[in-house]
């Protein structure tokens, strides 16, 4: 993010703040939690041990962020990779 667009969000979440009476820090936290919740679930998910499209049916794994955007598993990109390598590497996508 630009110098120009961090002070144009401090300044929203600093006018979100004084109207609510609450303080900046509660307003960026709560901004932030739904993507720390689904980065958390998302690192959490044991996808190396799938084999099948009925075990990736028993996952949850859609992702849903109101007007931005929504993270889903694709089943049929995903089934490709199971035939093609019978075993996923998702560690270059986790940090």
């Amino acid at each position: 993010m630009s110098n120009i667009d961090g002070l144009k969000v401090k300044t929203l979440i600093h006018k979100l703040g004084l109207k609510y009476q609450l303080k900046d820090s509660d307003i960026k936290e709560l901004v932030e939690s739904p993507y720390e919740f689904s980065a958390l679930i998302i690192k959490n998910l044991k996808l190396d041990d799938i084999t099948n499209l009925e075990e990736l049916d028993k996952i949850k794994k859609n992702f849903m962020f109101t007007g931005f955007a929504k993270i889903f598993i694709n089943p049929v990109a995903f089934e490709k990779k199971l035939k093609n390598n019978n075993k996923l590497n998702l560690n270059k996508w986790k940090k």
